[in-house]
């Protein structure tokens, strides 16, 4: 087995030396949309006990599929252990209000709101959380959108953005404060794409409850001295240009809106 470290791995790109010289740089992008509604970015999740992804004969179960793991949706190796966790890169948050029919009535996507819909109502659910309610009973829910890269240890860069909801509002804010603890030599903020995250899960209780949440780190040995205050460790340090780039690239595509997530996935 791979030994699974926080160190990257060197990239070395000579696709451009190797271009027929018939394939012009005036056609670039020729035939590929940009629209957002075209150019959706896959998301991350973390699979619950009663996940369809973990449920054996759910038409939904992913093989090798267990609670508490974290599934790239789309990717080659969807599955990663939690207790393992992945590598990645944040390049730009957003916030949404996502419309649900409710899991008793079938449960499924209806729709994003960029505010709270109007006619919603505030209830108190039966298992004593607050939710909001429209008129037809769908359920709508503020969910926080990361949106990055994943690094895996074959060197492949993948896009992908993860929902935060419910309990994850908080690992959201811890994470945001996190990136806020990241500096620059003269005390400013660093990026967020200049970093990498170390994502695992763990189990959260509560009363009779039980479920997993992201547990988010950044990347590296925290106890090594830093060359100055707020300096994260070298093993966070984005060090490619090519992956600094990217990163920025991503981020500015979804401020822009060229870019934004595929449609959530009920889990």
């Amino acid at each position: 087995m791979t030994k699974k470290t926080d160190e990257l791995v060197e990239v070395k790109d000579n696709a451009l030396s190797t271009l027929p010289d018939f394939m012009k740089p005036e056609d670039a992008g020729m035939g590929v949309s940009t629209d957002p509604e075209d150019v959706l970015v896959p998301l991350i999740y973390v699979l619950q006990p009663l996940s369809p992804q973990v449920l054996k004969g759910n038409a939904k179960q992913v093989k090798g599929a267990e609670a508490g793991d974290i599934w790239l949706r789309g990717a080659a190796q969807e599955i990663i252990p939690g207790d393992e966790g992945v590598l990645f890169q944040p390049c730009s948050f957003t916030k949404d209000w996502v419309e649900w029919v409710p899991r008793d009535l079938g449960g499924g996507l209806v729709a994003r709101h960029a505010m709270c819909p109007e006619t919603a109502e505030s209830h108190i659910s039966d298992k004593g959380k607050s939710v909001w309610i429209l008129p037809s009973g769908n359920e709508v829910i503020e969910t926080r959108y990361h949106s990055g890269f994943v690094f895996l240890d074959s060197g492949a860069r993948l896009p992908y953005v993860i929902p935060l909801s419910s309990t994850g509002h908080t690992v959201s804010k811890m994470w945001n404060s996190l990136m806020t603890q990241a500096l620059l030599p003269d005390g400013r903020i660093m990026p967020s794409f200049a970093c990498l995250y170390r994502l695992k899960t763990k189990m959260q209780t509560r009363k009779d409850q039980s479920w997993f949440n992201l547990d988010i780190s950044i990347a590296g040995d925290t106890s090594v001295e830093p060359p100055w205050p707020g300096c994260p460790p070298a093993e966070a340090l984005i060090r490619n240009e090519m992956d600094y780039a990217r990163g920025k690239a991503l981020a500015e595509a979804f401020n822009s809106g060229t870019k934004s997530a595929a449609l959530d996935e009920a889990v």
